[in-house]
This record gives structure tokens, C-alpha cells and sequence, in this order.
């Protein structure tokens, strides 16, 4: 009998640790367990690290190493003389949420001033007629 296919790895072993719909890199960066590029080091050179990050404008810095993201946030590739830092920003869903909240909340106000303005111009009508 001929052997059963591999298994499909989870798509965070493939790409761990990185937000939705990363494309494939087009040059191979160096991973941070290679030797060639560690992460801390780079981010000691920017700062002073809090839980493995360095917190910086662009975000937390560190990701594909040892530094957590949020629970509302995703790791995704940030370069550091070219070493694959990674950075946390809103991930995907979150951003996808915001949105469509963003979109209902507006939406919700035009209708409500649509009848308050409605209802005054009916209650003027009445006052005219009686």
C-alpha cells in the first residue's frame, strides 16, 4: 500500500506569529533563531527593552522573537538593518470591526437627525394648519 500523504502543517507553523494575508517574501530574511540575525540585540541598539519589546512610534518592536502582541493586535514584518524585527499593530479583524462599527454608528446618526428633522417639520405643519 502506498503511504499516506504528509500531514498539512498549521498555517502558524508556516507563518508564525504573522498577521492575515502576508504574501510570500520575495527575498528570504533571516530568522531570528539563524544566528545571523538576533532581534534583542538589534532592538538594544534603538533602546531600552520592556518584556522583550521596544516600544517606538511604529509600534511594539520585537514580535518575531520573544515579544508578545496583544490580544487585538498581529505581528507583522518591520525590517531593522535587514533583520525581520516585526512590529504589533491592529490586526486584521480588529481593523475590519472598527470599520464596520465606524459604518452602523454614522449610519444610526443620519437616520436619527433624518427623523428629528422630519418630526419638527411635521409638528411646524400642525401649528400652521391649527
Amino acid at each position: 500500500p502506498a503511504p499516506p500523504p504528509p500531514r498539512r502543517a498549521r498555517a502558524t507553523q508556516l507563518a508564525p506569529r504573522v498577521g492575515f494575508g502576508c504574501a510570500p517574501r520575495a527575498a528570504p530574511l533571516a530568522p531570528a533563531s539563524a544566528g545571523t540575525c538576533e532581534v534583542e540585540a538589534v532592538l538594544r541598539e534603538r533602546g531600552k527593552l520592556v518584556d522583550h519589546c521596544l516600544v517606538a512610534a511604529e509600534g511594539k518592536l520585537g514580535c518575531m522573537s520573544r515579544c508578545a502582541c496583544s490580544w487585538y493586535e498581529a505581528c507583522y514584518v518591520k525590517l531593522e538593518t535587514g533583520c525581520s524585527v516585526g512590529v504589533c499593530n491592529l490586526s486584521v479583524v480588529v481593523t475590519v470591526a472598527l470599520s464596520f462599527i465606524m459604518i452602523v454608528a454614522m449610519t444610526t446618526c443620519t437616520a436619527v437627525f433624518r427623523m428629528i428633522a422630519y418630526t419638527r417639520e411635521m409638528q411646524a405643519c400642525n401649528r400652521n394648519r391649527g
